[in-house]
Parts: structure tokens; sequence; C-alpha cells
């Protein structure tokens, strides 16, 4: 190959032939209802409960993540889909489950009350579950008054049972008011330690003492915050309350708000309340607004994200301070003398790097200089950049890398 050309986009994931297990789970998955349906005659003679665990594991997680790619969904459909699920979880017994994948099959009129049906199977039938997930499932009605026997509040007593739950995640077509997810919390605060919400906002203030002591075992808290403005419509909030109150009252927290990892993109954070030491592992800050302090108050940080949000090169020494980047994003950049920096600083310990300038930058760099500076880099991620040596820069140069995404100004 002798060079890249220019393409506007290029995204590129590398990946290894199918290992034996691999195909094995596969060949499983397609002739699942041959393990988990007794056959005439031939009871136990392919049961999937006499397949390695390992392998056990990979096909409950398999057929746990499909999704039905029919418009027309039919409750006779949705109930052998059930009845599979079912049969296959009893037998696993997984530790994480995620209920969009059977979600989907469900037509909806009954998902709320099938919702119920499943929490209520799963506390009876996997007591020791650890993580589940509603992905693209919609449980709670927001403008639904409380009323004790709504199933909204049945399916929160029935998350607030699973007293072995460590990471509980809603889904992005979700929104749960900040009030039910507290409650959750306080339920299961000995346990969960990993919580991915969009929440509501009351439009009081949020009691700092209460928050701290029902998600006060929290590592991972990812989350989007929502409020009703004056005018009755719900917005999104960048950097808003629940954010500032996370980062000063909950000293466990490693991530808040979003992971740092090239492709999420979380707001910055403001972190000039911050008055002690904190173990997040991730930070998301302004460039012009950094303090001198973050590296001394930020001391565990391995994910760093700087954005600049004027054009004007800035004082970045603070930035260069961190001892344990190993994910760096640099967004909206204006010259190659701060980029330069950051590589010189942080690039031989980094695995994931993200670049991103904007729109009207002319800012252009060169493959062989991400690559010189940063000898251990997995995942790289341009955007707006213009590289120069797409012509003489060869594939063979890539082969250490697992991903690549490019995208160039048109």
């Amino acid at each position: 190959m002798a060079g890249l050309g220019k393409p506007c986009v290029l995204s590129i994931t590398l990946a290894k032939g199918k290992s034996l297990a691999e195909l094995a789970m596969e060949a499983v998955i397609r002739n699942i209802l041959l393990y988990v349906v007794p056959q005439w005659k031939k009871a136990n003679t392919l049961q999937l409960a006499s397949l390695p665990i390992s392998l056990q594991q990979k096909v409950a997680k398999e057929l746990l993540s499909k999704r039905c790619t029919d418009e027309d969904l039919s409750v006779n459909k949705y109930k052998k889909q059930l009845r599979l699920y079912q049969a296959v979880l009893k037998i696993v017994q997984p530790k994480e489950v995620d209920i969009g994948g059977l979600m989907s099959y469900c037509p909806l009129h009954m998902q709320k009350k099938q919702l119920l049906v499943i929490l209520k199977w799963i506390l009876i039938h996997l007591p020791k579950i650890e993580t589940l997930k509603f992905t693209n499932c919609n449980i709670f009605d927001l403008d639904l008054q409380y009323k004790p026997a709504s199933i909204e509040d049945q399916l929160i007593d029935c998350i607030c049972n699973m007293q072995h739950l460590k990471q509980l995640e809603f889904g992005d077509f979700q929104i749960i008011s900040y009030y039910n997810l507290r409650h959750i919390c306080e339920a299961l605060k000995n346990s969960l330690n990993h919580l991915q919400a969009r929440i509501d906002l009351p439009q009081d203030d949020i009691c700092r003492s209460s928050l701290k002591h029902s998600f006060q075992n929290l590592k991972v808290f990812r989350f989007e915050e929502f409020m009703v403005g004056e005018d009755g419509v719900r917005r999104r909030l960048n950097n808003g309350p629940l954010t500032q109150l996370c980062v000063r009252s909950l000293t466990k927290l490693q991530v808040v708000q979003d992971y740092v990892d090239g492709q999420s993109h979380p707001p910055p954070m403001n972190t000039d309340t911050c008055c002690g030491r904190s173990d997040l592992q991730q930070l998301s800050v302004e460039a012009e607004t950094a303090s001198e302090k973050l590296p001394l108050l930020f001391q565990k940080v391995t994910r760093l994200q700087v954005k600049w949000i004027g054009s004007n090169d800035t004082n970045i020494d603070s930035l260069l301070q961190f001892r344990h980047v190993s994910v760096l994003v640099l967004d909206n950049f204006s010259s190659n003398r701060m980029l330069d920096a950051f590589l010189k600083r942080y690039g031989g310990q980094l695995h994931t790097l993200s670049l991103r300038v904007g729109s009207e930058s002319k800012l252009c760099l060169k493959f062989a200089t991400v690559f010189k500076a940063c000898p251990n880099l997995e995942r790289l991620f341009l955007e707006g950049l213009e590289m120069t040596d797409t012509s003489v820069i060869t594939a063979e140069s890539f082969t250490s890398l697992k991903e690549v995404r490019w995208s160039q100004k048109r």
C-alpha cells in the first residue's frame, strides 16, 4: 500500500480472527433451541448446562444483546423469546443482564407490565445478579403523580430488593427523577458502586447531606442533568449543580458525568469548589480556567480532557503535571506548540489519543509525529486536522493500533 490518499473520513477497527470458543458460541446461538428445549427421547443430550461455564456465559451475553429488527412486533413472538431468555438465564445464572434486547421484541403497549414481570422473575431466579441494564427501555413517566400501586413504583421496589447489585444502567431513552434515583441508591448503598442515568433534577436545591448519604459508595456515576425551566420545557444542563455536588461530596467517586475515552466528550467541570483531594481518575477541564492546584487535588487522574474555548495561547503548565495520564483528549487546541507540549509530557504513556479542532482551524499534523511521540498508542481519534503525510505513510505504521478514526474538514 503506497499511501492512504486523502479521504474525508477514515474509520478503521482492527480485529483478529475468531477463536475456536467464539465459533463454538456462534454455533450454539444458531441452534439455541436444541440446547434449552428437551428433545423427545433425547433429553439432556444437548443441554446448555453441559457446556463449559465460560461458553455458557458467552452464549447468554450474546443472546441478551440480540435486538429484534422486525417493525411488526407480535405477542406470540415476544412470549416465545421470553421463554427462551428465561430458560437460558436460569441455567447460566449470569451476573449481568441487559433487559433491552428482550424488550425490543415486546409490543409497546405491553412493555411496562412485562418489565415488571421480568424484574420479579429475576428477583426469584437470579438472586445474586450484580449488573442490570435497561438499554433502550422507557420505564418511568416523569409526569405521573405518586401512586402506591403504580407499575413505576413496583419496578423501583424490585430494583431496590436486588441486594447484590453493583452496577445499574438506565438507557438513553430513559430520564429518571432525582428522588427516585436517590431512593434506589439509598436502598442499595451497601452494594451499588456504578450508576448510569439521565436525571431530571428538582427545581429546588439538592440537599448535600442527603446526596452524600445515599450516593456515598459510588465509584462510577455517569449521568446527564435535565431540569424543567420556567417555560415548562425540560432542557439538558452542562456542568449543572449535581456535577458540582458530586465532585465536592462523594469522596470515593472515580468517574463523574461520562467517560473520557476519546469518543465521549463530557463537558468541562468547574473545579473551583474542590477543597480537598479527590479520587477522580478522569478530569475534563477548560484550559483557560485550569487552576494550578489541579495536579495536587486530582492526583489519581489517568484520563485527561482539555478544552479550549478561546483561540489564544494559554498557560498550560498545570495541565502538564499529572503523573498517570494514559488517555488524553485535546479539544479545540489552537497551536502545534500546545500539542507538542502535551505529547512530549504524556506521549510515552498514552494508549488513547483524541485530537479535535474546529472548522476554522488551519492546523496540520503528521501521522509520523504522533507515532513517534506515542510508541504505545492503541487508539487514535482525529477530527478536523489536516494530515500532511498521507501520501507517504504506509499501512504498516498502523499495525500496533486497535482502532483509528479520522475525519477531515470537507
